[in-house]
């Protein structure tokens, strides 16, 4: 048996077969074509859903926000009667800041001083800053002198040990003494000055001089 030919011959003339592989390749251009516009457009409808979801969430976030200023606004009056309430707590403590309570301080000098002698004068006022005592850093809240009357010297020393144990008191020191007369009718004249403290200060300045802004609320009373 002869042996069989595989080969193809073909007998189509050779311009039909360029026309034929031209539109095979026209058509895997086109195809091609088509997918990649395909692709595109669903790459576009992604992109636009995603673009639509965003617009969806910054309208939900505005309404939101529209929401949370209207509650801020009907909260704005708590925030003006915080203001005018700390308005009046600064007006109250500058005024009541620093008030000597005179009527303690002159009770407490009338009790303390010695029986032997009397005042002829007294003049204070009412000042701020510091100074230092023995004990340590005082607040000074005053000023004040006196001039007194006594038998001899040691009277005005005695008054002066004596007042300078007034709480109310310190930095006491004697400005002058002098003694006259005859030994039946002997009698000193001195003068004192010293610095009133904190602790000569009214009930409600102490109260305005508080850390607690709410002490002040805690009764009026001078004193």
């Amino acid at each position: 048996m002869p042996p069989v030919d595989t080969h193809r011959i073909n007998l189509m003339p050779v311009a039909v077969r360029v026309r034929r592989e031209g539109r095979q390749f026209v058509f895997g251009i086109v195809a091609a074509g088509v997918v990649v516009v395909l692709l595109l457009g669903f790459l576009f409808y992604q992109k636009g859903q995603e673009l639509n979801r965003v617009k969806r969430d910054v309208e939900a976030q505005k309404k939101t926000n529209s929401q949370l200023q209207q509650e801020i606004k009907k909260l704005d009056f708590i925030v003006a009667k915080q203001q005018e309430v700390q308005r009046r707590e600064a007006t109250v403590k500058d005024s009541w800041g620093g008030e000597i309570s005179w009527y303690r301080v002159l009770h407490d000098i009338a009790t303390t001083m010695p029986s032997q002698t009397w005042l002829t004068s007294y003049s204070s006022s009412r000042t701020g800053g510091a100074t230092t005592a023995p004990t340590g850093p005082v607040i000074v809240g005053g000023q004040f002198t006196v001039a007194g009357k006594g038998f001899d010297h040691p009277d005005a020393a005695d008054w002066l040990a004596r007042i300078s144990q007034i709480r109310e008191v310190v930095g006491l020191w004697l400005s002058s003494s002098s003694v006259s007369g005859t030994e039946a009718t002997r009698s000193e004249t001195f003068s004192s000055a010293g610095s009133l403290t904190s602790e000569a200060w009214s009930p409600r300045a102490k109260k305005a001089a508080a850390s607690d802004p709410t002490a002040i609320y805690e009764g009026t009373n001078a004193q």
